[in-house]
């Protein structure tokens, strides 16, 4: 029997596979728990929808991560150029 895995199944596949597993094992353990679905056309359909959404939104997350990351580094000041900043205070102030 073809099914949709809905969790990682180890030796089995992963989310969103379809694989192929006996009758029993499908009907009697896999599906009542909720770790997969009945092969069909819109199932599927469904299935490589939500991948294609998942994906385009980690895909925003990962742009606010990076522009985030940058705005932190600039804001980031390393011992040393503290250092060199305040040397440079001090040697004003004398003057």
């Amino acid at each position: 029997m073809k099914i949709i895995l809905k969790q990682n199944i180890e030796k089995i596949g992963q989310v969103g596979d379809v694989v192929e597993v006996s009758d029993g094992f499908a009907r009697n353990f896999l599906i009542p728990q909720g770790k997969a679905i009945f092969f069909t056309v819109g199932n599927f359909k469904q299935i490589e929808y939500l991948k294609k959404q998942e994906a385009e939104q980690r895909e925003g997350e990962l742009k606010e991560v990076k522009e985030l990351a940058g705005k932190i580094k600039k804001l980031i000041i390393s011992p040393w150029k503290l250092k060199l900043k305040l040397e440079k205070k001090e040697s004003f102030s004398v003057l």
